[in-house]
């Protein structure tokens, strides 16, 4: 009933290759990709990395900082949690409450990391979004599939393998 008006005029041709109005090309995926200065922030003892500046600079524009660094018993367990899925042994939790190296919580991360419970709890996640199923769920007599584990298998293995997400992206296509 409104003629279906635009936000401009319509171009009379479009050019050859992509073509990406003007006011579009502001978007931050058109835009060159820079490296931003650091940002001075009030509490400089709090900053560990460039990445911690740039958080904490947001947070004290609220008026806020980071949380206490957790203890060690409480810092193992929430990476483990995270990372595995599972709680930490206690001879773990231990083990690291006594590592006095000054790189001991880089070491959990790169451990945990390195576990095949890393792979099978975060590539969980997308084999939640393509739907994968062991059987096909639909009626009470559901068939298996006998050989859909070897699609899980290459999923946590690709997690753990740290594929690079763009060649997995590809992969999951050839592969459908």
């Amino acid at each position: 009933a409104s003629g279906a008006p635009t936000l401009r005029e319509e171009p009379r041709s479009i050019p050859n290759g992509v073509y990406v109005p003007e006011e579009e090309r502001q978007f931050w995926s058109f835009t060159p990709i820079e490296t931003p200065d650091v940002p001075e922030v009030n509490d400089q003892q709090r900053v560990r990395t460039p990445i911690d500046a740039f958080l904490l600079r947001r947070l004290e524009q609220q008026q806020l900082s980071f949380s206490p660094d957790a203890d060690r018993t409480t810092f193992i367990r929430r990476a483990t949690f995270d990372l595995t899925g599972l709680p930490p042994a206690p001879e773990q939790v231990q083990r690291f409450i006594d590592d006095n190296d000054p790189a001991a919580l880089e070491n959990l991360i790169d451990r945990l990391l390195d576990s095949p419970e890393y792979g099978e709890r975060w590539g969980r996640h997308w084999l939640d979004v393509v739907g994968y199923a062991d059987s096909e769920g639909y009626t009470i007599d559901d068939p298996v599939r006998a050989n859909a584990y070897h699609y899980r298998d290459y999923v946590i293995n690709a997690f753990n393998d740290d594929l690079p997400f763009d060649r997995f992206i590809r992969e999951q296509i050839a592969g459908d």
